[in-house]
């Protein structure tokens, strides 16, 4: 009964928005360009580390891959990075080694190889020893997006995005993931 409910409502939504009395189209108000978060450049030996884990998981059982590590910035602030996705039983049907890479210019993540999921997986991702303090953050100002070929930033569902610009995170908590693509922070 609900779903019935929320297709009239959204049916109604569109031929609302979709038309004008002239017969065309209604321009909506744009909305502000959300731009991806920056990470600071590696320095020294760290300019060439790139943080990726590889595993190979069964879907129809499932399991759960966990990135961590660390490299210093030009200023030899040590710049710390940790995520852990949980991928439920059922998921996927097969084997599939499944590849999580660090982005090495902005806070995101990107998955290997491209699929779809029958049930969503979970993603808590943080990256910590940040400066925050330029990035202008307001509270609610950040979000967890998915990021298209294009550079579009479509919102991806959660628990919660947390940034704590004294200690420099930026943190997702229960990013719902329901394909395998790019994700990152942008405000």
């Amino acid at each position: 009964m609900k779903s019935i409910i929320y297709f009239v409502a959204a049916t109604f939504f569109l031929l609302l928005a979709g038309c004008s009395e002239n017969g065309t189209s209604v321009n909506l108000p744009a909305t502000p360009q959300k731009q991806l978060i920056k990470l600071p450049q590696k320095e020294g030996l760290s300019k060439d580390f790139q943080l990726s884990v590889t595993k190979k998981v069964n879907g129809n059982i499932g399991s759960s891959i966990v990135i961590k590590g660390n490299y210093l910035n030009a200023e030899g602030k040590l710049i710390k990075v940790y995520g852990a996705l949980r991928i439920p039983s059922g998921a996927f049907d097969g084997e599939r080694e499944i590849t999580m890479t660090i982005d090495n210019q902005y806070a995101a993540v990107e998955f290997y190889p491209h699929m779809t999921f029958d049930k969503p997986l979970n993603l808590n991702l943080m990256f910590a020893g940040l400066d925050l303090s330029t990035l202008n953050l307001p509270n609610g100002s950040v979000g967890f997006y998915y990021v298209d070929d294009k550079g579009n930033l479509t919102p991806i569902a959660n628990q919660g995005v947390l940034v704590n610009n004294f200690l420099g995170s930026l943190m997702v908590v229960g990013a719902r993931i329901d394909h395998f693509s790019r994700y990152a922070f942008a405000k």
